[in-house]
């Protein structure tokens, strides 16, 4: 899966691999070191949430950018939705947030 990221260069892949490998090993330590069934199966749970939360830069990056359209768009609707406002004001709030961007 990792190695089908789009965008992705090879050394994210293999910096995201190495760090799915940590994962796996601290894992099965933790396992190794769990006295008790109940031990047992979180750690098998925050194993596998570790490892599935591994991402390359690439993704990282379109999942701040995503973030950051987000909140462009939240203030963008906010100063649309404003009754306390201009219309003259909501464009001039719009403009100043389309310079942000």
């Amino acid at each position: 899966q990792i190695e089908q990221t789009p965008n992705a260069s090879q050394q994210e892949i293999n910096d995201a691999k190495q760090e799915v490998d940590t994962e796996l090993n601290q894992a099965k330590t933790n396992v190794d070191q769990s006295s008790t069934n109940e031990y047992v199966d979180n750690a098998v749970k925050e194993g596998k949430a570790k490892i599935n939360a591994v991402k390359t830069f690439s993704e990282y990056k379109k999942d701040a950018l995503a973030k950051i359209e987000d909140a462009y768009n939240a203030k963008v609707n906010e100063a649309d939705n404003s009754n306390a406002s201009t219309s003259s004001e909501i464009a001039e709030a719009k403009q100043k947030l389309a310079e942000l961007k």
